[in-house]
């Protein structure tokens, strides 16, 4: 039972470093992050004067709650997680606050 139990966990470690190895190139993350400013930079901004305002309050969402929050829809949709975006994160304007 032990032995099938350490193959499992053996191939399971296997399966994350392959799925993994994939992402770990810096030419991948810096491509990402530049398609990410450039979108930034070339949006443009609703500078009308606002009717109303829509407040989110996540309470107890602080950054790590955030992050395997975002790593568990990555992994829902097979990637690794760390590339994909939770939809409030692509908000125009955020903000954290902490009392």
């Amino acid at each position: 039972m032990m032995r099938k139990l350490w193959g499992i966990i053996v191939a399971f470690i296997g399966v994350s470093i392959v799925v993994m190895a994939e992402h770990e190139d810096r030419h991948f993350w810096q491509a990402s992050m530049k398609d990410e400013i450039w979108k930034t930079i070339t949006s443009r901004r609703n500078c009308a004067k606002a009717k109303n305002v829509v407040v989110f309050i996540g309470d107890g969402m602080g950054i790590p709650v955030i992050t395997a929050a975002r790593i568990l829809k990555g992994q829902k949709a097979g990637k690794t997680g760390e590339e994909t975006f939770l939809n409030f994160e692509r908000f125009p304007y955020t903000g954290l606050m902490r009392v």
